[in-house]
């Protein structure tokens, strides 16, 4: 073995037959019993080829077994944690620019929305403005007076005159 390869108290490890048969679990050495044999702990059965489901059963009751090293295969959680930070790592980094992008996204929605409630007010305006001005508009048209028998006086406007003034203010193709 090499210094990479020695086995210790605490190492977490993958315990397979290898080719022998298809069982593989996640386990801990926590005892060592001689230089070729050791006392395992299961965290993880992946698959039990055991015909009797035995590493499930350690595994769910926390009992442990002794294992020869030769089974063993120590997993670098280390350099498999800093992948998986890496991996994060660039992942938020990605989030943070598509959250950019839709904060910008936003700012310029939010811009043209004020835009179209500028346009919005602009058009209520011009419009007020319209309605009084046909108003003053038609007051001048008003011509002749009517005496009613109840004491009032009532200024009449021609139907025809109404026709010319709206034709006149929003041209002839619009006034029908």
């Amino acid at each position: 073995m090499t210094d990479n390869e020695i086995i210790n108290i605490g190492d977490v490890c993958t315990y397979s037959y290898f080719e022998k048969n298809r069982s593989i679990s996640i386990v801990e050495v926590v005892k060592e019993l001689s230089e070729e044999t050791v006392v395992i702990k299961f965290h993880q059965v992946i698959f039990d080829n055991s015909g009797n489901d035995f590493f499930i059963y350690l595994c769910n009751t926390g009992q442990t077994m002794n294992a020869s090293k030769k089974y063993l295969r120590k997993i670098d959680l280390i350099n498999r944690q800093n992948e998986t930070i890496d991996g994060l790592i660039s992942a938020q980094e990605t989030l943070q620019k598509h959250i950019e992008k839709q904060n910008a996204e936003i700012e310029r929605l939010e811009q043209e929305n004020h835009h179209f409630a500028d346009i919005g007010k602009m058009y209520s305006e011009v419009k007020a403005e319209v309605i009084k001005e046909f108003a003053e508009r038609l007051k001048e048209e008003a011509d002749g007076y009517d005496f009613c028998g109840d004491g009032v006086i009532y200024q009449m406007v021609d139907i025809d005159d109404i026709d010319n003034l709206v034709e006149e203010m929003v041209g002839e193709d619009n006034a029908t």
